[in-house]
């Protein structure tokens, strides 16, 4: 296993504790519903009706593979598929819930960290997870400190990073995590957290993406009084400073976007409150674009202060997470559907290998669903 090199020095990263502790009893209720057993009148979330087989060209849901349960939680939950098929899930306080998805097995996590201290000088913009899909590895964003927590056998390790007062962690998966500084993003190392590259940006950012090994980052800027977000900015690791650039229609006063990356850094999605767009940047091809519904079905709907959270898969599908539900974006004139789903959802997470998507609700309940792509369009 992977941890932090006690032993490595660095300006902004201090050294947690020197041995595994053991982690805080989760109080986990988990529940393996055998295929054979399952009676759909009496599960929550989609009955088989909502659920499309393998063979149906309009995909979507499948068979429940995972469901478990965090009582009593702390709320603003988040979720992620981790390394060595596992699952997370973080609270609000920053404790850390983990599951093996080979066996449904809850293993150990990490206690809530204590509360940050009121700072007038920072805007805090909530508790960020991301989680590490090459070693057993997360990093929590609470006030003015990013917390690496790295597991192993029936404890844990930790690394704790000191932010900047307008520096923010990016929550985004996969092998390399990074932060927000109002200069750019910095990508950084699970291990111990040291920058290992930097792709310049707007001072101000609306949302920011980062692809599933860390090479390729996606930021947009921050609107403002006069002006909206209406650009977006692709870095690359082999050359940081030669930027490519796509523009997308948004409304012309204080509105912002969301961002998402396909796994291989080929494709951005972005949605505005004037359009869906994914754009291969690379080459500038437009992939999929398409105006928002009505005011009432898409606009009023994505208002608010609850995350956002965009899916899209190296063929262009979109998932997108915004006021507690899950849209599966339509290309056609045709309205996007909505997932079917019991409850507010908190957040999603997508396994691009597996096809598998998670969702953790209000309520504490964690499922994890076989998920099946459209069928190529003719």
């Amino acid at each position: 296993m992977a941890v932090a090199d006690e032993g490595k020095e660095s300006r902004q990263v201090t050294a947690g504790r020197d041995a595994f502790v053991a982690g805080r009893d989760q109080f986990v209720i988990n529940v393996n519903v055998p295929e054979a057993t399952q009676d759909p009148s009496s599960q929550p979330g989609p009955s088989r009706s909502d659920q499309p087989g393998a063979g149906d060209d309009s995909g979507g849901l499948g068979k429940l593979l995972f469901t478990a349960r965090v009582p009593k939680h702390s709320g603003q939950l988040s979720v992620a598929f981790g390394a060595n098929n596992t699952l997370v899930v973080t609270e609000k306080d920053t404790t850390v819930h983990r599951w093996s998805l080979d066996d449904g097995t809850p293993l150990n996590g990490a206690p809530a960290s204590p509360a940050p201290r009121f700072n007038v000088m920072r805007v805090d913009v909530g508790t960020r997870m991301a989680a590490c899909t090459t070693m057993p590895a997360v990093a929590v964003s609470r006030g003015a400190r990013v917390t690496l927590l790295h597991f192993g056998g029936a404890g844990y390790r930790t690394a704790t990073i000191e932010l900047g007062s307008n520096e923010c962690l990016v929550p985004a998966d996969g092998a390399r995590f990074a932060t927000y500084d109002g200069r750019g993003v910095a990508v950084r190392d699970f291990a111990d957290g040291s920058v290992i590259w930097r792709a310049p940006g707007p001072r101000g950012l609306a949302a920011a993406a980062i692809d599933g090994q860390g090479k390729t980052v996606a930021m947009a800027g921050g609107p403002n009084l006069l002006a909206g977000s209406n650009k977006v900015v692709v870095a690359a690791e082999d050359d940081p400073h030669h930027p490519r650039e796509f523009a997308f229609a948004n409304l012309p006063v204080a509105a912002g976007c969301h961002l998402g990356m396909s796994p291989d850094g080929e494709l951005v999605a972005c949605v505005s409150f004037r359009e869906i767009v994914v754009v291969r940047p690379r080459t500038g091809e437009v992939v999929h674009r398409r105006p928002l519904g009505s005011v009432r079905e898409d606009v009023m709907a994505s208002l608010g202060t609850r995350p956002h959270r965009l899916t899209c898969s190296p063929q262009g599908d979109v998932l997108w997470y915004r006021g507690h539900r899950i849209v599966d974006v339509n290309w056609s004139p045709d309205a996007s559907r909505y997932l079917p789903q019991s409850g507010l959802c908190d957040d999603i997470a997508f396994d691009h290998a597996t096809a598998r998507l998670a969702t953790v609700s209000e309520s504490g309940r964690v499922d994890v669903w076989e998920w099946h792509p459209r069928a190529p369009a003719r």
